[in-house]
């Protein structure tokens, strides 16, 4: 069978890529181990719960039943709800905590590295620098700090080159300057993932937006591609401010913990940060050969800033999200004026899923216009390129060995993680002191504490009661009476419909909105079940259906392509036999 040479040199950065991350998390696999970062139970009891509602056919979009000390807490609704379901059926299909961890490093690593290949492709850079640049990118930032910590950042930094495509295409393509599937395509995947990427996004766009109004001329066409990307973007994307609007309007929710920004700020020393040990870039640092090209950038954008827009948006955009991620911005004041900051960003360095992929595709951009322009450079060029992916995969090996070692040795969590049985690694401990999303009487200036009450009054007593899950999502606990007056270890909402012994419970609530109920003699049952509004079930239908549609027509599309191709091929074929 004769190979087709083309189609193999399309298929080899691909298989690059998935070796770069076999080297990189080579430490893991040998190991078999699951990496204990600081945000891994929390995702992992989410996917266990959505993973439970495709294996029992329970489905809860808003209530949790199977996760979570079965409290009934929200918890997916308003966190990547789609992007949960899809975690959660490959948790069934891995079969164990750590082949989940093990294969989505493959994945988020994977798609990292090939969005920012097909960004390379589209602006035209040489196929052996967009494989350089990708494997670069993929080991810098927040992707490192998913393999090794769970930091759902990570998506936003592999999605993001997707989003500068959008951008550049704004500046860049006077004829078509937005492309309105695309740009509603990616914003919404983004969106069902992690919201707070999302928003970088937008913010990311913005600047771009800006440029292309004022160069464009071509106005109608413009407004009226971004008018279809909104609306088309509103519709994919119903499901989770549909589901946001659902909570926030009838609850007072909790927000995410607060942090010092001033601790968390992009550092230019060194290759160590802190006391956290992590090696190279994985987010508080930036490669020194990183930084130089940096300053190489701006130094380009300085006599080539008229010719090559482009690469001038892209360098000072790139770099001054740079700057105010690092320790010379004023965090510290600005997060005394503006308090919201510690709960919404909580780490500046977060940004750099912005940061990067500007910053990469700019240095890409510069070096293809050297790699042309003179053979001499090439050499020179790829050398640097070659040195800075060994810069940036020597330390994420060492993180990855470093993490590795550092929880393997909880050996009760690692059998746990090996285990077929995935109830164990996510039931058998204490968790879940994160605050967010819980309902809140009133609203705290400090609902950290929130966190710990739940840890207290639900997560070290939810064994004292036994759970039980109907077929329509309600969540039954029953408990024999031990004193009159009990804090019952389930989290009630404003539209959760609670039942105590068959009669609908009015009564007081906790901080947290645990019922407090008058336990009878003999054996107590409690109900509690989300109350889901019929015109968010109408937007949650739409949004699957719009997603269907989209999904069905691009497979149409692929499907008719291949056809119009093998027709090409068989009438070359005939034509070369007749002649």
């Amino acid at each position: 069978m004769k190979i087709d040479k083309q189609k193999f040199l399309n298929v080899i950065p691909y298989l690059i890529f998935l070796a770069s991350t076999f080297i990189t998390i080579l430490p893991q696999i040998n190991s078999a181990s699951v990496i204990m970062g600081p945000d891994t139970r929390f995702h992992f009891a989410r996917f266990f719960d959505t993973a439970m509602q495709l294996k029992t056919g329970i489905f809860s979009y808003f209530q949790t039943n199977f996760a979570f000390q079965q409290s009934g807490r929200v918890i997916n609704a308003a966190y990547g709800p789609f992007f949960a379901y899809l975690n959660g059926l490959l948790v069934l299909l891995c079969g164990s905590w750590v082949k989940y961890q093990i294969v989505s490093d493959f994945i988020i690593s994977f798609v990292g590295a090939a969005c920012m290949y097909h960004l390379c492709n589209c602006v035209k850079v040489n196929r052996v620098i967009g494989i350089l640049i990708s494997v670069i990118y993929v080991n810098i930032g927040m992707i490192p700090t998913y393999i090794n910590g769970s930091a759902f950042n990570g998506w936003g930094q592999a999605l993001m080159p997707l989003v500068v495509l959008c951008g550049i295409r704004m500046i860049g393509n006077p004829e078509k300057p937005i492309d309105y599937l695309q740009l509603m395509l990616v914003i919404s995947i983004l969106a069902q993932i992690h919201l707070l990427s999302t928003l970088f996004a937008i913010g990311l766009l913005i600047p771009f937006f800006l440029i292309s109004t004022f160069y464009n001329c071509k106005k109608k066409i413009f407004w009226d591609n971004l008018f279809k990307a909104i609306i088309g973007s509103i519709i994919l994307t119903a499901n989770v401010w549909g589901g946001l609007l659902t909570l926030k309007l009838e609850n007072n929710l909790s927000t995410p913990s607060p942090f010092n920004l001033s601790l968390h700020q992009l550092s230019l020393l060194g290759y160590v940060q802190g006391d956290n040990y992590y090696w190279g870039s994985v987010n508080s640092n930036i490669l020194p050969l990183l930084f130089l090209m940096v300053i190489a950038e701006l130094c380009f954008v300085i006599f080539y800033f008229k010719k090559e827009l482009i690469i001038a948006t892209c360098t000072i955009l790139g770099t001054l999200v740079l700057l105010i991620t690092s320790v010379y911005f004023p965090w510290d004041k600005l997060q005394m004026k503006y308090l919201v900051l510690q709960r919404v960003l909580q780490f500046p360095y977060r940004l750099l899923v912005v940061a990067y992929p500007l910053i990469l595709i700019s240095g890409a951009l510069i070096i293809q216009h050297y790699f042309n322009s003179n053979k001499i450079f090439r050499p020179f060029l790829v050398t640097f390129l070659v040195l800075l992916s060994i810069e940036a995969i020597v330390p994420s090996i060492l993180n990855n060995n470093y993490f590795v070692e550092k929880s393997i040795n909880k050996e009760f969590v690692q059998r746990e993680a090996n285990s077929t049985d995935i109830s164990k690694f996510v039931c058998n401990h204490i968790y879940g002191n994160l605050p967010d999303y819980l309902p809140m009487k009133e609203k705290a200036k400090n609902n950290s504490k929130l966190g710990f009450i739940y840890k207290a009054k639900v997560g070290k007593k939810y064994r004292r009661y036994k759970h039980h899950v109907l077929k329509d999502g309600t969540l039954v606990l029953k408990w024999k009476k031990k004193k009159k007056i009990v804090a019952v270890p389930v989290i009630a909402y404003h539209q959760s419909q609670v039942k105590f012994n068959g009669k609908v419970f009015h009564g007081r609530k906790n901080k947290i909105g645990m019922p407090i109920i008058k336990s009878k003699k003999g054996i107590n049952k409690l109900s509690i079940k989300f109350i889901v509004p019929v015109w968010f079930k109408v937007l949650n239908i739409l949004s699957i259906i719009t997603w269907l549609g989209i999904i069905c027509f691009e497979i149409y599309h692929c499907l008719k392509n291949i056809l119009k191709a093998r027709q090409l091929r068989g009438q070359k074929l005939i034509s070369s036999l007749i002649s």
